[in-house]
């Protein structure tokens, strides 16, 4: 298990893994790696070294969610008594550390550089989206502490349809990032992704469309500007997993979990990744979807 700086080796079993999941947030549980009950995970040192590598990721992932660093009973039935404490002290490191961040999510126009809403982390970083399709409140974008950070508002609408939708990204505070408006120019459905200066002026930024084929259908990407990254969108929208990539190498993965009235979607982002543009866009992908009512 590594948690920069901190890195910890122990013996461990799977069943200790299995008996474990039952100590963690509903969220997280289900998510261990398979068994493969009919694979030598036992003397055959290619599936050995495949499996090691499998849990460290997963335990990774695992102990940078929230309260799991926290939940003492969890790390008992992982044999991580001893250390604990400690992992709890990383916890609270970790707390004040969002604090900090939020507060910057907060404020992009207080420095004299910052003339646009890019928000970029030295760390990788997961919000949630709890998506509704009611709309008679505001989503609510969660980060990386379980608290609000963001939101999305959907205002000048004169119907229930796609293409008479706006929506807007807006810090907790209100101040608007970003605008997504329907572009009325083509036939598809289709997406305008607008940004926001300190002045309060909208920039082009990118289109988001339905695009069918022989293949089915899928969503595209496209700059707006030649300053603009290319993107490209991976998988069904209408699918659990998802991803976008860009040229540059990162991959944000995103994942659905359908609950009773809602849904939660987690955006995963790496390291310096643009946090509200990923969120933009993620937000569009599910508006796009078959079945939104947005």
């Amino acid at each position: 298990m590594t948690l920069k700086p901190f890195s910890y080796s122990w013996d461990l079993e799977y069943n200790q893994l299995k008996r474990g999941e039952h100590f963690l947030p509903k969220t997280l549980q289900g998510k261990l790696p398979n068994n493969y009950f009919f694979s030598n995970y036992t003397t055959n040192m290619r599936n050995c070294s495949q499996r090691a590598t499998e849990i460290q990721l997963y335990l990774n992932h695992i102990f940078l969610q929230n309260g799991v660093l926290t939940g003492a009973q969890y790390h008992k039935s992982l044999g991580l008594t001893e250390i604990s404490n400690y992992l709890q002290t990383i916890a609270s490191e970790q707390e004040k550390e969002f604090e900090q961040l939020f507060y910057v999510s907060q404020h992009f126009f207080e420095h004299e550089e910052a003339n646009v809403p890019i928000l970029r982390f030295r760390k990788s970083m997961q919000f949630t989206i709890d998506w509704r399709n009611d709309w008679q409140m505001d989503i609510l974008i969660f980060g990386p502490n379980s608290k609000p950070w963001f939101k999305i508002s959907k205002v000048d609408v004169s119907g229930a349809r796609v293409k008479e939708c706006r929506l807007v990204l807006k810090t907790m505070s209100d101040d608007t990032l970003i605008s997504m408006e329907k572009d009325h120019s083509e036939f598809a459905a289709s997406f305008i992704v607008k940004r926001f200066d300190k002045l309060g002026k909208a920039n082009e930024w990118y289109k988001m469309s339905k695009v069918s084929s022989h293949y089915g259908k899928s969503l595209s990407v496209s700059p707006m500007d030649q300053s603009c990254t290319p993107i490209t969108h991976k998988g069904n929208w209408n699918s659990p997993l998802s991803a976008f990539a860009d040229t540059n190498g990162n991959t944000i993965n995103v994942t659905k979990q359908s609950l009773l009235h809602s849904q939660k979607i987690c955006v995963s982002l790496p390291e310096q990744s643009d946090v509200i543009l990923y969120l933009a866009l993620t937000v569009l992908a599910e508006t796009l979807s078959p079945g939104s009512r947005v």
